[in-house]
C-alpha cells in the first residue's frame, strides 16, 4: 500500500482516481475500516498538510475549510455565533478524543445518515465545494447523499470546503439528538430545525433527520405546515403528528421502525415547546 503525502491541493489531485485510492482526513473512519478489512486500499493520500483546517466570515456567509476539527467547530466563537444549531450538535458529537480527530469534511463524506454534523448542515442550507483536476463545483448538500456510505464524490475529487449562510437574529433552531449514552453515541434518531420568527409565527422553516432513513432527509411536508403558523399547543401537537406520517424510518441494531417514528413527534414537540415558552417568557 502507498501512502502520499501532498504539500498542496494540486499535488493532491495528481494521486486521485484510482479505484482503490482513499483520502486520509482525520482517519477516525478509514482506519477503523482497514483493520476491520472493510477495505483494502492500494494508496491512501493523506491530505493533512493541505492548510484545509479554517473557519472563515466571507461577507454573509461562512466558510469552512474542509479538515477543520469538530473539537475547532465547537470552540469556534463565529460557529457558535452564526450557525449556533451546528455549534450545538458537534458539542453533542462523540467524545473529545474523537472531535479532535474527525474533521467536518469527513462527517460529510462518510456519508453515515447518523453523521451528526450534516442534519444542521441541512438547515442551514450549506453547500460542499469539491475539486479536482477539471476544476471545482459547489453541490448543495440536500443532493449529495445517494445512500448509506454513499454520496456523488467522483473518484478523482474531494472536499476542500462547506460554505452556508449566516444565521440571523430572528432566526431560531434547535437540534435533539437521542442515543444510549448521550453524547458517546451513535444517534438513533437526530433531529435540527430552523426557521425565523416574528412574533408567534413561524416561516421559512426547515426541519432535517439523521439516522432515520438510507441518507439524512427533509421533512418537507412538516416544514411546509408549520409555515405562517402561530406556534400554539394545538399546532405543535398537530405537527408532531405529521412528522411520524411523513417519514419511513427504518430498523437497524440500534432501534425499530416504531420507536424512530414516535421520537421524531417527541423530539419536534419538543423542541417547539421550548421555542414557544421561550417567547411568551419574553412577551411577559
Amino acid at each position: 500500500m502507498k501512502v502520499y503525502n501532498p504539500k498542496n491541493i494540486k499535488e493532491a489531485l495528481t494521486y486521485l482516481g484510482g479505484k482503490d485510492t482513499h483520502i486520509l482526513a482525520g482517519g477516525t473512519d478509514l482506519i477503523v475500516r482497514i483493520k476491520d478489512r472493510d477495505i483494502y486500499p492500494k494508496s491512501i493520500v493523506n491530505i493533512k498538510m493541505l492548510h484545509l483546517d479554517y473557519i472563515k466570515i466571507n461577507g454573509d456567509f461562512i466558510k469552512v475549510g474542509a479538515l477543520t476539527s469538530v473539537e475547532t467547530l465547537y470552540r469556534s466563537e463565529i460557529i457558535n455565533t452564526y450557525a449556533p444549531v451546528l455549534s450545538d450538535a458537534v458539542g453533542k458529537m462523540g467524545s473529545p478524543q474523537i472531535r479532535n480527530l474527525g474533521t467536518i469534511g469527513g462527517n460529510i463524506a462518510n456519508a453515515s445518515p447518523a453523521a451528526d454534523t450534516v442534519p444542521p448542515l441541512f438547515v442551514l442550507n450549506a453547500g460542499i465545494t469539491l475539486k479536482s483536476r477539471r476544476g471545482k463545483r459547489a453541490v448543495a448538500i440536500g443532493e449529495f447523499f445517494t445512500g448509506p456510505g454513499e454520496n456523488i464524490i467522483e473518484r478523482d475529487e474531494f472536499i476542500t470546503e462547506v460554505v452556508f449562510k449566516k444565521m440571523e437574529s430572528d432566526e431560531v433552531w434547535f437540534f435533539k439528538k437521542l442515543g444510549q449514552r448521550k453524547a458517546l453515541t451513535i444517534a438513533k434518531i437526530s433531529l435540527a430545525f430552523g426557521g425565523r420568527l416574528s412574533g408567534r409565527k413561524l416561516n421559512e422553516v426547515s426541519i432535517a433527520l439523521g439516522a432515520v432513513a438510507s441518507t439524512v432527509i427533509y421533512a418537507k411536508r412538516t416544514a411546509d405546515f408549520l409555515n405562517s403558523k402561530r406556534l400554539t399547543r394545538d399546532v405543535i401537537d398537530v405537527v408532531s403528528k405529521i412528522i411520524q406520517k411523513e417519514i419511513e424510518p427504518i430498523t437497524d441494531i440500534r432501534s425499530t421502525v416504531e420507536y424512530r417514528r414516535k421520537m421524531a413527534g417527541a423530539l419536534l414537540k419538543q423542541g417547539l415547546l421550548d421555542i414557544m415558552y421561550s417567547v411568551i417568557a419574553r412577551q411577559s
